[in-house]
């Protein structure tokens, strides 16, 4: 091939290369947003039966098993060092007849049980539904407002000591798992809460932490008190029964107040 020839293809190899169009660029693959999967039904399911097991509160439950508010599930952590097995706690119940209690007794508190020393830490020995050990802490937050107040006994460095707390265990232990008693009888087949607190050092110290009374010597005139009195014993109130409150335990000369919270 000539020089001229050759120099005319390469011209035109050139020119055509400039002539050719550009490849577009491949275009992006669009993006797509994948909604979230849904919730398994069983995890929705599960979700709804919790809130509505958190909404339903129990009725008349003997006389502590009501829930708490989310406010007050966390006790007040002050001063719980000062605690000491033996010591006698109480508080106001959220229970149906906390109020009739209250009323009867003119006292503020309607609930009391005997602190102990647990496996995990403090419990608290108390005749609910049915008599157990409860932790201190769960005990506390259930009472209105996470109120309580702690009293000892006056002489207790001489009585409270380890052997001492451990027979209050021993014997305790005797009442756990049986039932509340509603209406308040003296005997030990049933058990309500100050009966178990006046039986327990009755038993182990030979000391009456609160007086014996009549069910007759308390107000029973307000109209709560007589309605809770009809519901549980109809038209025959035994009004000689004997009977401990938790007012009485309280204003005991035998204790004194070590905490108040």
């Amino acid at each position: 091939m000539s020089l001229a020839s050759r120099l005319s293809a390469s011209i035109c190899i050139v020119v055509l290369a400039a002539c050719s169009p550009a490849r577009p660029p491949a275009p992006e693959e669009a993006k797509v947003e994948r909604p979230a999967a849904p919730e398994p039904a069983d995890a929705v399911a599960h979700a709804g039966a919790a809130a509505h097991a958190r909404a339903e509160a129990p009725g008349d439950a003997p006389p502590d098993s009501a829930l708490s508010s989310p406010a007050e599930t966390a006790p007040a952590q002050a001063g719980m060092d000062q605690l000491q097995p033996g010591d006698i706690i109480f508080h106001v119940s959220r229970s149906a007849q906390s109020k009739a209690i209250q009323l009867a007794t003119k006292s503020p508190y309607s609930h009391v049980g005997v602190v102990e020393s647990g496996s995990d830490g403090l419990v608290i020995l108390e005749a609910v539904q049915p008599v157990k050990r409860t932790p201190v802490g769960e005990w506390i937050a259930r009472g209105i407002g996470g109120h309580f107040v702690v009293k000892r006994l006056r002489n207790a460095s001489e009585l409270l000591t380890p052997d001492a707390a451990l027979r209050l265990r021993t014997v305790g232990t005797r009442f756990i798992g049986k039932h509340y008693d509603t209406a308040f009888g003296w005997s030990d087949d049933r058990i309500y809460c100050s009966e178990l607190v006046y039986k327990l050092y009755h038993e182990v110290f030979g000391i009456e932490v609160g007086p014996i009374q009549r069910l007759r010597d308390f107000d029973l005139g307000d109209p709560v008190v007589k309605a809770k009195l009809i519901e549980r014993y109809g038209n025959s109130i035994p009004l000689d029964e004997p009977v401990v409150s938790p007012a009485g335990i309280f204003d005991s000369p035998a204790l004194i107040t070590v905490l108040e919270r």
